[in-house]
């Protein structure tokens, strides 16, 4: 089996660094995107919560 020349060597390297980086960064920012999609979710939650609470005190105070 012939060695490979070393020009081909470090093309190999630098194709493989950029795949992997490539790869890497990409779940990076998918997971990210996901986190704060979720987080996002909850803070609404939350908001629509304290909406609705303060909704039906003003109807309590209303009413009384």
């Amino acid at each position: 089996m012939a060695a490979y020349p070393w020009y081909t060597r470090l093309t190999d390297v630098a194709h493989r660094l950029t795949v992997v980086g490539l790869v890497g960064f990409t779940g990076y920012m998918t997971l990210n995107v996901g986190w704060m999609i979720y987080q996002n979710g909850k803070e609404n939650e939350r908001r629509l919560l304290r909406q609705k609470e303060l909704e039906q005190e003003q109807a309590q105070a209303q009413v009384q």
